[in-house]
C-alpha cells in the first residue's frame, strides 16, 4: 500500500468475483468488482457468448465516497449487500459467503470514510 498524493490514507486496490443485479428483470451477472481508492469498477466476466458486450469490459465505474453498506436478507441470492451511492443511486451485490459479504462491506466502508476524510482536508 502506497501513502496517498497528500499524504493521507494510504490507497488500497482489491479485486475478486461478485454477482450484481442488473437490468428489469433484476438478472444476476457474475462480474470482476476492483475497488481502488474510492473508485469501485465493474467489469463483465463470466460466459458472454451471444452477447455484443465482451468479456472485460467495463459495466459500471462509480466513486464510492460517502456511501454505506447494508446487507440484505438471503432472499434470491444469499450473502446479498446493497451500496447506496451518495447520489442515492443503489447497488445490489452478493458474495459466494457470509465472510466475503462482511469483507467487502468493510472494504467499501473503509473507501467511503477515508475518500471523505481526504475531501475533508
Amino acid at each position: 500500500a502506497s501513502g496517498g498524493a497528500d499524504g493521507g490514507w494510504p490507497t488500497r486496490k482489491v479485486e475478486g468475483l461478485l454477482k450484481h443485479k442488473v437490468g428489469l428483470l433484476n438478472t444476476w451477472k457474475d462480474r470482476r468488482v476492483t475497488l481502488a481508492g474510492s473508485r469501485l469498477t465493474v467489469v463483465r466476466a463470466g460466459p458472454t457468448a451471444g452477447q455484443s458486450e465482451p468479456a472485460g469490459s467495463v459495466v459500471l465505474e462509480v466513486d464510492v465516497t460517502g456511501c454505506s453498506v447494508q446487507d440484505k436478507p438471503a432472499s434470491r441470492q444469499p450473502f446479498g449487500f446493497e451500496v447506496r451511492l451518495a447520489n442515492a443511486t443503489r447497488l445490489h451485490c452478493a458474495a459466494a459467503s457470509a465472510a466475503e459479504r462482511e469483507a467487502w462491506s468493510a472494504r467499501l466502508k473503509e473507501a467511503a470514510s477515508h475518500s471523505a476524510w481526504q475531501a475533508s482536508r
